[in-house]
This record gives C-alpha cells, sequence and structure tokens, in this order.
C-alpha cells in the first residue's frame, strides 16, 4: 500500500514536464507532500481530464434547446398516434389466425398515408410557429 501511494500523484517540476513520484515509503512521500505541496496535485485532476469534465452540467443543460424539445415531443406523440390507430385497426380487422383483413389492409395503407400527411403539416407548422421573426424559414 505504502508503494502505491507514491504513484497516485503527479509532480510538476516545470510546467510542460510531469515526473511521476518514484515509490517511496509513507513518511517519507508525506514529509515530501508537505514541503512540495505547491508541485503536487492529484493524477485525476490532469488539465487534459478536468477540461473534459468542465462545465458538463451547463453543456448537459443546454444541450436540448427549446425548440427541438417542442420538435421532438411533437414527434414522438405522432408516432404514439399512429401506433394506437394501427392496434386500432389490428384490433378491429384482425383474423383469428393473426391475419388482417382485405378491408383491414386498405385501412392500414390510409394509415400508414395519414401518418406522413401529419408528419408533413407538422413539419411546415413547427418552422413556421418556432421560426424567428426575420422572415427566413429555418431548414
Amino acid at each position: 500500500m505504502e508503494s502505491l501511494v507514491g504513484w497516485l500523484f503527479d509532480v510538476y517540476r516545470e510546467p510542460t514536464v510531469i515526473t511521476t513520484v518514484p515509490a517511496c515509503s509513507w513518511s517519507a512521500f508525506i514529509r515530501d507532500r508537505r514541503q512540495n505541496a505547491e508541485n503536487y496535485r492529484p493524477i485525476a485532476v490532469r488539465e487534459p481530464l478536468r477540461s473534459a469534465f468542465d462545465g458538463a452540467g451547463e453543456t448537459a443543460q443546454a444541450m436540448v434547446e427549446r425548440e427541438s424539445l417542442i420538435e421532438i415531443v411533437v414527434s414522438v406523440g405522432a408516432v404514439f398516434l399512429m401506433l394506437a390507430a394501427m392496434f386500432a385497426i389490428g384490433s378491429s380487422y384482425g383474423a383469428a389466425n393473426s391475419t388482417l383483413s382485405p378491408q383491414g389492409g386498405q385501412m392500414l395503407v390510409w394509415v400508414i398515408v395519414g401518418f406522413i400527411l401529419l408528419m408533413t403539416a407538422v413539419g411546415v407548422a413547427l418552422a413556421y410557429l418556432l421560426n424567428d421573426s426575420d422572415g427566413n424559414v429555418s431548414a
């Protein structure tokens, strides 16, 4: 355990050169650490690792903007609506042997066509509703 402790810290002797503390006794390590406290930094907060996690909370909160959230909710709602319609058609027009009657097949085709038209209308509506006031429709 004592020899492992010496390898857990980096010593910054020069700003660009990082050397690792050799394994030493616990008391020698503590004495050296107290004398050179400004040179020791835990490995877990090295600059590349620290910069990778700096501001992670702000990034996670700002990842989904209001417009994107509205688009996601509307799209997922439309998909659930289509799945509910397909389930209703399967329940109403399904036969005992898990097949769909010809009339049920036609209804299913119309549900798919309706879904395509619905998503087109929703896309156009969201493009105009969520548009900035500069007059250009964002793609």
